[in-house]
């Protein structure tokens, strides 16, 4: 099973990130591995919470830490930034 989320960046300063988790769109769940997931910035599902800012390299930027997630727990988890074109997204794997 391959699903992904999304946040968007409130905020940051040097070493941080005040974010909000976002929801997302997909398209094409077939369970043949052709679905894609879009982020959806109207659907915001978190309150706001803060990430560390990584740097690995020259230009490879990511955001890691831990957040709210079901029920009240925490999630620890490294996100990407978005790349236009949709995120791979298979509920059937």
């Amino acid at each position: 099973m391959t699903m992904n989320d999304y946040l968007v960046v409130l905020e940051n300063s040097d070493k941080t990130a005040r974010c909000v988790m976002i929801g997302s769109h997909v398209q094409n769940d077939d369970g043949m591995g052709r679905g894609k997931s879009f982020p959806d910035p109207e659907k915001a599902t978190s309150q706001p919470f803060r990430l560390r800012i990584k740097q690995y390299g020259d230009t490879d930027i990511f955001l890691r830490g831990s957040y709210e997630f079901c029920n009240g727990s925490k999630r620890r988890d490294t996100f990407m930034p978005y790349t236009n074109g949709g995120n791979y997204y298979n509920t059937w794997d």
